[in-house]
């Protein structure tokens, strides 16, 4: 396991230790930060949408053009 994985691991375990309310609160101090704050929609965002298939760039695009031109 690298140092950085190991550090995470600590880190993640100290936080499931807390009670409730502190996690909250640590959390909340997370999400004041806007790049935290950014960071952990879009890891919640890919979490729940990590099961979905894939779709070809191209497409992607072009639904985002026509949704554009409406």
């Amino acid at each position: 396991m690298t140092p950085a994985k190991a550090m995470t691991e600590v880190f993640a375990t100290a936080f499931k230790t807390l009670p409730h309310s502190e996690q909250e609160s640590f959390l909340s101090k997370l999400i004041e930060n806007k790049r935290f704050r950014e960071d952990l929609i879009d890891l919640a965002i890919a979490e729940t949408r990590k099961r979905e298939g894939t779709r070809p760039f191209h497409k992607v695009v072009a639904e985002i053009k026509a949704k554009r031109a409406r």
